[in-house]
């Protein structure tokens, strides 16, 4: 079987940890296995732990073997992550983590194919003043701001429902649309947590 690990990065925030079989034979193990350990350059692990049938004891042969197997497996492992890597950066914003414009088309094509476009309705939000909090408090407090309006928008979001930084600090959002009051309520408390997150991270800053 394989055990992968990743540690939190932009396009995975919480990382991950998986177990799956590889191969399986009907019959029973022995333990323990032989173990395989390799690192992905972004500093996680994948581990191959390979069992010997009941009665089965692997020579010095049989792990060379192994250890070439699961060195080849490895690199196949790393294509695939590599392209599924790319892609997700493709429609990934690189400072937030969350959509960026290409993945804000990419679900509106999906909705306008199922013809239900008409259902949405979408909310511009811009950052009032952004350019002065970069040039006050640096870009590093003005990527946080960026990452803490992202979290309010996301907040927000219910299934079948999206929103995307497409440049700057100009964000889109496509939300469910029930009727006007209800709409704009959801836009005031949006409007109104943006403000105190913002301003959180300016106070934090000053005091």
């Amino acid at each position: 079987d394989i055990c992968v690990e990743a540690p939190p990065n932009t396009y995975s925030p919480e990382g991950f940890h998986i177990d799956y079989p590889i191969y399986s034979h009907n019959g029973d193990y022995d333990t323990p296995p032989c173990q395989y350990p390799y690192e992905t350059s972004e500093k996680g692990r994948i581990m191959f732990r390979v069992f010997p049938k009941k009665g089965y004891k692997f020579d010095e042969q049989d792990k060379e073997e192994l250890k070439v197997l699961t060195t080849n497996i490895f690199f196949l492992c790393g294509r695939a992550r590599l392209v599924d890597l790319m892609k997700k950066i493709v429609i990934t914003d690189n400072i937030t983590g969350m959509p960026n414009l290409s993945g804000f088309y990419t679900f509106a094509e999906k909705i306008k194919a199922r013809g239900s476009l008409s259902k949405y309705h979408g909310i511009c939000i811009n950052i009032k003043n952004f350019k002065y909090i970069n040039e006050t408090y640096g870009h590093n407090i003005g990527d946080r701001t960026l990452k803490a309006v992202s979290d309010v928008l996301h907040k927000y979001l219910v299934e079948n429902e999206a929103f995307a930084r497409i440049i700057g600090d100009t964000y889109i959002m496509l939300i469910h649309y029930k009727n006007q009051d209800s709409f704009m309520t959801t836009f005031n408390n949006i409007k109104s947590e943006i403000h105190d997150a913002c301003r959180t991270i300016q106070d934090r800053v000053v005091d």
